[in-house]
């Protein structure tokens, strides 16, 4: 049982929710990235365990001191394994430029308590224009939008937005395909088109 968190002295941050269940950070914890889940209706909380060792994404001769990690969650049930899974995306940025270099792709499952890492190779920034986005519930999977690295290399000149999702059920990620509107809304540089297509996205 813990007490509100809104009456904590820290900001409190919610990632995502699933079936009463909210995945949000610890607001009393002085660790970063400590996160939790908390059922409003029992006033119960579940501390989520630290991933582990977080080695450097970035494959480079340079100071990792050049590099810096920002993090994207999401909660979702599985209905084959009647479990609930949480994914964390943690994205490897290049001081010098804003440019992605890099995720690193963990699934934390709550019925054996533990992290396993996902061998993908995702080449995908995450963060478009360091506009924080949600991940996205719908049909037992979690989506988001992302954006190739290799043309946010290039100075955003041409930015090819897609929509990404991952399986909780199997853990799989593919690329959703796009009808002509959605592609519009995410080839267009306006946020506030972008965050129509994500609207659009759940009307699909």
């Amino acid at each position: 049982m813990i007490e509100d968190p809104f009456k904590s002295k820290k900001d409190v941050v919610f990632y995502s929710s699933c079936n009463g269940l909210v995945l949000m950070n610890n607001p009393w914890s002085e660790e970063e990235n400590d996160i939790m889940l908390w059922n409003p209706s029992t006033a119960e909380i579940k501390q989520i365990p630290k991933p582990g060792d977080d080695h450097p994404i970035a494959a480079n001769s340079g100071s990792v001191k050049n590099y810096q990690y920002s993090h994207l969650y999401g909660l979702e049930y599985g209905r084959i394994d009647d479990d609930y899974k949480i994914l964390r995306l943690r994205v490897c940025y290049d001081k010098r430029n804003g440019v992605c270099c890099g995720c690193e792709v963990k699934v934390y499952t709550l019925r054996t308590n533990l992290w396993k890492t996902i061998p993908y190779e995702f080449s995908y920034d995450l963060y478009l224009r360091c506009t924080v986005q949600n991940l996205i519930r719908a049909s037992g999977a979690l989506h988001w939008i992302q954006a190739p690295c290799a043309s946010l290399a290039q100075e955003h000149k041409s930015i090819s937005r897609v929509i990404v999702s991952f399986n909780v059920e199997h853990d799989i990620f593919k690329q959703v395909p796009l009808n002509s509107g959605l592609q519009e809304l995410l080839i267009s540089d306006d946020p506030y088109k972008s965050s129509r297509a994500e609207g659009a996205f759940l009307s699909y």
